[in-house]
C-alpha cells in the first residue's frame, strides 16, 4: 500500500520518463554507439546481426513447436555484450488458449541446483561453510542422521557434485507411490525430513568420493546444511545474494500452490505419479503444492531470468571473487563418458561443437527446462517448455535439438557482431573521440549531480531505516490472551488468530516482497513486476524501497517523511513530502499494515482504540503526534483479517486533489512467523468498494522478519 497516490506516481512518471529519457538519450546512445553524430559502421552491422537473430530465433522456437506439437515454450539468449533477447510461442493454457508470453513462468526444476551450489561456494568464500567438511558437522545431533547411507564419512563436496553415494528418493518406487497417495492434500506433503526418510537404513552406492550418482536427496541435505550454516532459510540465502542484486524478478520460490503467472504445465496421463494430466485448476492453482522439491529445485523462474543468472553465474559475476575455479571443480559422471562432468550444481561439457558448454537442465512434472553456457563464445541461453511428454521418457530429441539450433544462432550473432568491429576498427576513430569529449563534458556535470542526489537520497534511506530499526522493545512484554480481555470480540477474536499465546511483542518487522504495481489507471493498468523491502514500525513510521525494471526500470523509496522515484536509477521522476498532506497520507498506510503485519503494535495503549462495528468487523483508532487514523479490520470466524480498508488522504483522484476517500485491501495466505500469524499476499485498491474501485497493488511476501532488539 504504497504513500505515494497512485495517480500522483503514473501521472508524474509519465511526463518525467519521457523528458528523462530526452535528457538521457544523447548518453544512452554514446554508450551503444548510434549517437547521429558518430554513426559508425560497427553499429550498424551490430543492428542488423541483432535483428537477423531475433528473427531467426523467433522462427527456430516456432517451428520446434509446429514440429514436436509442444503447448508453448519461452526460451532467451545473452550475448557477451549484454544483448538479450526473450521469446515466447503456443500456449501457456491450451484448453484457456491463453497465449505463452515473454512473461511467463514456469517450474525451473533441478536448474534450481545451480542457486544451491552457489550459495554454498558464497558461505565457503565468507568462512562460514567448510566444502571438505563433514556432513555430520551441521546434521549430526538429527535423530536421523546416523541411518543415512555414508553418513560418517560424507562430505558437503560430496553432497554438492553428487558423489556422496546417497540413493535419489525421486526414483524410489516408495517415494513414487506416496506422492500418489498425498498429492491432494492443500499443503506440502513432504517436508525434508520426510523426503530423506527414504533412504534411510539403504545401503550406500558406493563409498563416498569413489564414484558419481546424481541424488535429489543429496540436494535437500545440501539444503539444511546451508540452513544451519548461515542461521536463516535458504530462500531468504538467494534472495539477498542473488535474486535481487541481479533484478531477477520473475523468479521466487515455488513454496506455494498459488505462483503468479505461471502457465499450465501437461504431462502423460500414465505418469508415475499419479497426477492429473494438466498441473494447474481453473482458479489459478496447481493441483499438486510443488514446495517438497525445495533444495532439488525448489523456483518458478522464466527463461529471460534463467539466461541473464547463467550468464552472470558462469561470467564470474554472480559473487564476490574468483569462484569459478570452485563452481566448475569437476567430477567425471561415468568412465563410459569422459567428456562429462558435474562441478557445484552444474553440469560441465568438456567439449562439443561450440566448444565447452556450462549449466543444467530440469525436469518436474509437467515442464522442462535447459540453461546453457558456452564460455568461448560468452553466450547463455535458457528455455522452458511447458510439458514433460516425450521429454522425461527420452522418446524425442526435441531438447537436445533445441540447444543445438539456439546455440547456433546465438553464437552466429555474436560472432558476426564481433567480427564487424574488428573489420572497422578505427574509422571515424578521431571524428568520434572528439565528439564524445564535446558530448560528455556537457553531460558530465549533470551526471555527476544526478549520481550526488541519489547517494544522498539512499544515505537518508539507510538512516531511517536504521533508526526505526531501533524502536525495537528491548525487553518486549509477552503475550497473554487477557490483554485483549475487554476489547470488542470481532478484536479479541483477530489478536488471539495473529499472536500466539507467549509470543514476544514485537514491534517492528522487515517485510520482503515481488509483486506488482500499477503505473497506469483502472482502465489501461500497466502493471509493472516489483522486487521490494520494507520496514515497519507503526505508529513511528516505514521505508518501502522498491525495484520496477520494465522497459524503463523505475526504483526509489517511500517513508513517512518522503517518496523519491527515479528512472534508470539516477533521472527523478518523483519527489515530494516534507509536508502536512504527504505525513497524514503516509501515516494512514503504515498504520493500516501494521494491522496485518506488526499486529502487537496496535494492542491496548495510549493512542490505541477499538470498537466494534458489528459481529465480525472492528474498528481500531490509533493517534500519534497530531496524526490520527480509523482502521475497519474484518476477520473470518476465526480471527483471519480478510479485508482492511478506510478513509485515506489522497490525490489518487481526477481532481488531483487531497480528500478523504476510500481505500482498501484484501489479505490471504496466512503463515507463522516468529509467533505471529502474517497474510504473504495483500492487494490494494484505491476508491475501495466502489464503481471506481482499481487494484494497483499486488504484494506477494517472500521473507518476515521480527528483528531482534539492537540488530
Amino acid at each position: 500500500m504504497p504513500t505515494i497516490s497512485k495517480t500522483s506516481l503514473s501521472t508524474v512518471a509519465g511526463g518525467r520518463i519521457r523528458i528523462a529519457i530526452l535528457v538521457l538519450f544523447p548518453l544512452l546512445l554514446i554508450s551503444t554507439g548510434l549517437c547521429p553524430l558518430l554513426i559508425t559502421f560497427p553499429a550498424i552491422a551490430d543492428a542488423a546481426a541483432t535483428l537477423d537473430s531475433h528473427e531467426d530465433f523467433q522462427a527456430a522456437l516456432d517451428g520446434f513447436q509446429e514440429e514436436y506439437g509442444f503447448p508453448g515454450a519461452t526460451a532467451a539468449y545473452v550475448l557477451r555484450d549484454g544483448t538479450t533477447g526473450v521469446f515466447a510461442t503456443g500456449l501457456a493454457d491450451v484448453e484457456d488458449g491463453t497465449q505463452m508470453t515473454v512473461r511467463s513462468r514456469m517450474l525451473a526444476a533441478s536448474i534450481g541446483k545451480t542457486f544451491v551450489g552457489a550459495t554454498a561456494l558464497a558461505l565457503a568464500r565468507e568462512g562460514v561453510l567448510e566444502l571438505d567438511a563433514p556432513v555430520s558437522q551441521w546434521l549430526g545431533d538429527r535423530q536421523w542422521f546416523t541411518r543415512l547411507p555414508n553418513h560418517a564419512v560424507m562430505t558437503v563436496r560430496h553432497l554438492l557434485n553428487h558423489s556422496s553415494g546417497l540413493p535419489d528418493h525421486v526414483h524410489l518406487e516408495s517415494f513414487a507411490t506416496e506422492v500418489s497417495h498425498r498429492w491432494r492434500e492443500n499443503q506440502n506433503p513432504f517436508s525434508p525430513e520426510d523426503l530423506i526418510d527414504f533412504v534411510l537404513d539403504m545401503s550406500p552406492l558406493f563409498e563416498a568420493g569413489e564414484g558419481w550418482s546424481y541424488s535429489d536427496t543429496g540436494y535437500i541435505l545440501l539444503g539444511l546444511v546451508i540452513e544451519a550454516a548461515a542461521g536463516r532459510t535458504y530462500y531468504e540465502e538467494i534472495h539477498e545474494r542473488f535474486l535481487a542484486p541481479l533484478d531477477l524478478t520473475l523468479t521466487a520460490p515455488s513454496d506455494r500452490r498459488l505462483l503468479p503467472g505461471l502457465a499450465a504445465g501437461y504431462m502423460g496421463a500414465e505418469n508415475a505419479f499419479g497426477l492429473p494430466r494438466k498441473t494447474i485448476q481453473a482458479n489459478g492453482m496447481m493441483v499438486w503444492h510443488p514446495g517438497f522439491e525445495w533444495t532439488g529445485g525448489g523456483l518458478v523462474s522464466n527463461s529471460r531470468d534463467l539466461a541473464r543468472w547463467g550468464a552472470s553465474l558462469f561470467g564470474g559475476n554472480a559473487m564476490p571473487g574468483d569462484y569459478l575455479k570452485e563452481l566448475l571443480r569437476p567430477v567425471p559422471i561415468s568412465p563410459d563418458n569422459p567428456n562429462v562432468y558435474y562441478g557445484a550444481g552444474v553440469g560441465i561439457y568438456r567439449s562439443g561443437p561450440f566448444g565447452p558448454v556450462y549449466g543444467h537442465g530440469g525436469w518436474i512434472p509437467g515442464y522442462s527446462s535447459s540453461l546453457r553456457h558456452y564460455p568461448d563464445h560468452g553466450v547463455t541461453i535458457a528455455f522452458q517448455i511447458n510439458t514433460d511428454v516425450g521429454i522425461v521418457d527420452d522418446t524425442t530429441a526435441v531438447v537436445r535439438e533445441m540447444e543445438e539450433r539456439l546455440a547456433t544462432i546465438a553464437i552466429s550473432a555474436s560472432n558476426a557482431m564481433h567480427v564487424s568491429r574488428n573489420n572497422t576498427h578505427g574509422r571515424g576513430d578521431e571524428l568520434f573521440m572528439n565528439s564524445i569529449y564535446f558530448i560528455l563534458s556537457m553531460l558530465g556535470f549533470a551526471l555527476l549531480a544526478l549520481i550526488a542526489i541519489r547517494l544522498w537520497d539512499e544515505r537518508a534511506d539507510r538512516m531511517e531505516w536504521k533508526r526505526l530499526a531501533a524502536l525495537q522493545p528491548q525487553n518486549p512484554g509477552i503475550y497473554d490472551p487477557v490483554m485483549v480481555a475487554d476489547l470488542p470480540e470481532p478484536a479479541r477474536r483477530f489478536f488471539n488468530f495473529a499472536i500466539s499465546p507467549g509470543t514476544p511483542l514485537l514491534t517492528v518487522a522487515e517485510i520482503d516482497m515481488g509483486g506488482e504495481f500499477s503505473l497506469g489507471t483502472r482502465d489501461n493498468p500497466n502493471y509493472q513486476p516489483m522486487d521490494a523491502r520494507q520496514i515497519l514500525a507503526a505508529p513511528t513510521g516505514f521505508v518501502w524501497k522498491v525495484k520496477m525494471p520494465g522497459v524503463v526500470s523505475v526504483s526509489g523509496s517511500d517513508t513517512g517523511k518522503w517518496t523519491r522515484f527515479r528512472i534508470l536509477g539516477l533521472m527523478p521522476v518523483a519527489r515530494m513530502g516534507g509536508d502536512a498532506n504527504h505525513a497524514r497520507a503516509a501515516y494512514g498506510r503504515y498504520v493500516a499494515e501494521a494491522v496485518f503485519w506488526t499486529p502487537a503494535a496496535l494492542l491496548p495503549r495510549s493512542g490505541v482504540v477499538w470498537e466494534a462495528l458489528d459481529q465480525d468487523t472492528a474498528r481500531v483508532t490509533i493517534s500519534h503526534k497530531g496524526l490520527s487514523q480509523a482502521i475497519d479490520l474484518k476477520v473470518d470466524a476465526e480471527g483471519r483479517p480478510v479485508l482492511v480498508q478506510f478513509m485515506r488522504w489522497s490525490d489518487a483522484n481526477p481532481e488531483k486533489k487531497h480528500q478523504l476517500q476510500p481505500f482498501g485491501g484484501s489479505l490471504s495466505d496466512f503463515r507463522e512467523v516468529q509467533g505471529f500469524r502474517v497474510p504473504f499476499n495483500v492487494e490494494a485498491a484505491n476508491m475501495f468498494g466502489t464503481d471506481q474501485h482499481f487494484v494497483f497493488f499486488k504484494a506477494n511476501v517472500t521473507v518476515v522478519r521480527f528483528l531482534a532488539a539492537g540488530s
